[in-house]
């Protein structure tokens, strides 16, 4: 598949590491963009190391077999969010995945799977940190103690790269996160809106930022679900299921330089896709 609909985002002035973070990916159409896009890309823009946020693969949770059709597309890490074991069949396919998080700081009723993972590239080993808000979240505990905390630990203290997808629904709280870990993490990106925000951007020390990556989806749709039902909602007061629409896909998220050295972020770019 041949991308020519945007530039190369990286800096291509230093040795680093090249990242791709996608926003939520949104049921089968989601899905189908995300996998037809990802190989090219990675071998277009030459990229290191891809993030997906795949809660929403299968519209509320994801499936194994959107996951696993994710990983085989050259996803290295699948984050999650409030939804990821929603479907029963997640669990048991969480705890067999290493590189497929769910938030950590969220009570489930069973807590499988991981939280973190590291992944190695270019010899550097790499953290990501999968969290989630508490404002407007249910069943979640602070983000900001949950993070201090593992920060402190033994385990991430030789660690210079580490990547939080937080999912989280207000952007005073994202941003309050970006500030609080701004050079302690080389990037904080958040998901959960599916709505792609305009502030990507590096704090004065070193930690790339955006408040939401956007989404992996039908592009003429409410957040990635039909119109109808949603509206009907607002309308009536009555709440009727919400159905991933279909249609033409748009892929959104960030490219991001990482420096071998310190884990900083030197470069940091939204992108807007539409892969057809």
């Amino acid at each position: 598949m041949q991308n020519n609909l945007i530039p190369n985002p990286f800096d291509s002035g230093d040795d680093s590491i090249r990242l791709l973070m996608f926003g939520d990916v949104v049921g089968e159409t989601g899905v189908n963009a995300a996998c037809s896009l990802i190989p090219a890309l990675r071998k277009e823009w030459s990229v290191d190391l891809v993030i997906v946020n795949g809660e929403n693969s299968n519209g509320f949770g994801m499936l194994p077999e959107s996951g696993s059709r994710l990983f085989r597309a050259g996803v290295d890490v699948i984050t999650g969010g409030n939804h990821s074991l929603k479907p029963k069949a997640a669990h048991q396919w969480l705890a067999q995945h290493s590189h497929a998080l769910r938030p950590g700081n969220i009570v489930f009723a069973e807590n499988t799977g991981n939280y973190y993972t590291f992944v190695t590239k270019k010899g550097s080993r790499i953290a990501v940190v999968n969290l989630a808000g508490q404002v407007f979240m249910d069943n979640a505990d602070s983000p900001f103690r949950m993070i201090d905390n593992l920060l402190n630990s033994s385990e991430f203290s030789d660690i210079k790269h580490i990547i939080v997808d937080f999912h989280a629904e207000a952007t005073g709280e994202k941003v309050a996160l970006s500030h609080f870990l701004d050079g302690r993490v080389s990037i904080v990106a958040g998901t959960h809106t599916h709505v792609q925000t305009s502030d990507d951007r590096i704090g004065t020390q070193g930690t790339g930022f955006i408040t939401d990556l956007g989404m992996c989806g039908p592009y003429d749709s409410i957040i990635g679900m039909t119109k109808e039902n949603i509206i009907r909602k607002y309308l009536t007061g009555i709440t009727d299921r919400y159905l991933p629409a279909t249609g033409r896909a748009v892929c959104e998220g960030i490219a991001a330089n990482l420096r071998i050295d310190t884990g900083k972020c030197s470069n940091i770019s939204k992108f807007r896709i539409f892969p057809d």
